[in-house]
C-alpha cells in the first residue's frame, strides 16, 4: 500500500516564505521513513507563498532522496516480507532488482485499465 503523508507538513509557510527548520525536518524524515508522497495542502489551496511552498517542499524532498540507500531498502523489505509471495509481486520485485542492476532512473508501468499491477 501507498503512503501518503500530508498532515500540515509546512503549515508556517501559509503566512510566511520560509519554512521553520522543524517543518524542513519532517518533511526530510518522512522520505528518509519510506512514505511514498509527501502533500501540501492549505500552503497551496489559501497560503500567500504557494510556489515558493512547492519548490521548499520538491528541495526537500530531493535532497532527502539522495541520502536513502534504495540497496538496503529494498533488501529489509525483500528478506521482511512473509513468504510465499503473490505472482504479481514477485514480477514487481523483479523489476525492482532488474532496475537496481542496471541503474535505472525510474519504473515505468503500462495498463490498460488505470489500475497497477497490484
Amino acid at each position: 500500500k501507498f503512503v501518503v503523508c500530508a498532515t500540515q507538513m509546512l503549515e508556517s509557510m501559509i503566512q510566511n516564505p520560509r519554512p521553520t527548520r522543524a517543518e524542513m525536518t519532517d518533511v526530510a524524515n518522512a522520505v528518509l521513513d519510506g512514505t511514498d508522497s509527501v502533500m501540501l495542502s492549505g500552503e497551496t489551496a489559501n497560503g500567500d507563498f504557494p510556489v515558493e511552498a512547492v519548490a521548499t517542499m520538491a528541495a526537500i524532498c530531493q535532497n532527502a532522496e539522495q541520502m536513502v540507500d534504495i540497496g538496503r531498502r529494498y533488501n529489509y523489505l525483500h528478506d521482511h516480507t512473509p513468504k510465499p509471495i503473490s505472482d504479481a509481486e514477485a514480477i514487481v520485485s523483479a523489476a525492482v532488482q532488474c532496475a537496481m542492476d542496471i541503474g535505472a532512473k525510474a519504473i515505468i508501468v503500462l495498463t490498460t485499465t488505470g489500475e497497477t499491477i497490484l
